[in-house]
């Protein structure tokens, strides 16, 4: 071999040398910056894979079971929003008696305070003799018209109190 070819030789070795050099402190590098896991054995992985496994069959029947729980708070749901919209119309009903039982007793105070005031504070003697002939022939007198109408009321009263009394009870 010639000296060149020699030459040639060593400065390739050199070359490779140092790109090997280079390599191994870039490897190191990588190494520092991140570890490289230990191998793991076969074992290993499967009793983990097995451990998930189970995970995932624990997971899926909680989720099964959240699933039926939600079916039946829906299902609850809708039974509580129907007895809501029929509470709501029993209320609309409820105030509407009240209203109508309240117009009947206004009417009633003011049939007695009419009667009050036909009857007056005076006597038989002052009266006419038109309203003389009405208490004797027409039926009821002015006194049992006027009885009449505070049973009236106090009937009345007594259903519009009752009515108030369901409707707050709602």
């Amino acid at each position: 071999m010639a000296r060149s070819d020699e030459r040639e030789l060593r400065d390739l070795l050199e070359t490779t040398q140092s790109e090997v050099k280079r390599l191994k402190a870039e490897l190191a590098a990588r190494e520092k910056a991140a570890p490289v896991a230990p191998a793991r054995d076969e074992k290993q992985e499967a009793a983990e894979l097995q451990a998930l496994r189970t995970q995932v069959q624990s997971l899926e029947k909680e989720n099964a079971a959240l699933r039926s729980a939600r079916a039946e708070v829906e299902q609850q749901l809708a039974t509580l929003t129907a007895d809501l919209g029929e509470s709501r119309r029993e209320a609309t009903l409820a105030r509407d008696e009240v209203k109508l039982l309240k117009k009947q007793l206004e009417a009633t105070n003011q049939a007695l305070t009419k009667a009050k005031g036909k009857r007056g504070s005076r006597p038989a003697n002052k009266r006419s003799l038109l309203e003389r002939v009405r208490e004797l022939f027409g039926g009821m007198k002015p006194s049992e018209e006027l009885e009449a109408a505070r049973k009236e009321i106090a009937r009345l009263n007594q259903q519009l109190s009752l009515a108030q009394f369901k409707r707050r009870g709602r």
